[in-house]
Formats: structure tokens, sequence, C-alpha cells
């Protein structure tokens, strides 16, 4: 359909945001010469650690979604654990790059994942300090406080940026992109 793009942004919002981070291995296959970059908006993907114990909720959706089809080659670690995904984006995809845009206590995820919001907002911690602060190619946008979906909301501020600049900032390849 697009056989001239010069480059993708795959975007997804909530289950649409971890649609994205889960297709965006499939989305660069498809398109191999060009860059394809992902914008995940509120659908963190978070650590083992803060889920349920035993956690069926993932078991359920490794199956009915056909993860195992999905997930790229050679991540591992994703067969037991989501959020490595970003790490191995990060190493696979050098010059690509990634956002998480989220609030600090998302409304909706911990309802979904079967946490309590204190739990979430420990999960996105580790996710953003463990898998996106090591790279230079992939940052999150947090806004303090609760919601969902920062993406329609482009005039929210973290630390004096808004989320339209970061996503501004991280399209145009600004070298100053930053998680703010």
């Amino acid at each position: 359909t697009f056989p001239q793009a010069g480059r993708i942004i795959l975007a997804g919002s909530s289950a649409g945001g971890i649609g994205a981070t889960m297709n965006w291995w499939q989305t660069q296959q498809a398109f191999p010469n060009v860059r394809v970059d992902m914008i995940n908006d509120s659908g963190a993907v978070l650590p083992e650690d803060v889920m349920p114990s035993p956690n069926t909720e993932e078991q359920q959706w490794r199956t009915q979604w056909n993860l195992a089809a999905t997930l790229p080659p050679g991540c591992n670690a994703c067969a037991t654990s989501f959020d490595v995904i970003f790490a191995f984006y990060a190493n696979e995809f050098p010059a690509n790059r990634g956002a998480l845009l989220s609030y600090t206590q998302d409304t909706v995820l911990p309802l979904f994942y079967g946490i309590s919001t204190s739990k979430f907002t420990q999960g996105l911690g580790e996710l953003e300090a463990q898998q996106f602060a090591p790279t230079t190619t992939l940052k999150y946008f947090n806004k303090a406080g609760s919601g969902h979906e920062l993406w329609f909301t482009p005039s929210l501020t973290t630390n004096s940026v808004t989320v339209q600049q970061f996503v501004t900032q991280m399209v145009t390849d600004d070298l100053n992109w930053t998680s703010p």
C-alpha cells in the first residue's frame, strides 16, 4: 500500500499502545528499507515483579493473541517477560526511536493487569529505569497524577515540556530529545 514510504511512525493508545509495541518488529520487517519508529501511549508493559502471581492473565493473552507468532525471533526473554522487548528493540533497531507516554497513576491499566495503582506506578518506574534509561533511542514522557491516554491532550506538561514538544522532538530527530 505504501511502497514509497520514507519513514513510518507506528503508534497506538491504550491497548493499541501494547499492540504497537508488540508489532514493532513485524512492521520493521514489512518495511526493511524504511525506518520505523514507535509511540506507545498508555500501553505500558510492566515487569513481572509487579504482576499478580501466578500471572494467569498474561498466559491467557499469550495464547489468545498468539503472541509467540508476533514476538520477534531472538528475543528469548520475551517468552517469559513482556517488558524486556524494549531493550531488545533498542539493540536491534539502533537508528530507530521509541517512546512511551503514560500517567504515573494510570486509571485503566492497573484494572487490566489486576494490580493496584501503586504497583502500576512502581512497575512503570522500573520499566523506565531498566528498559528506557540505559538506551539513547528510547524515551518516556510521564504525567504525574491519574488519567489515561496523553496523546489527545498535546498541551499536557511535564518539566516544562508538552506532549506535543516531546513527540515533535522525537519525530524530527532532535538531538535534545530526552525523557522530561
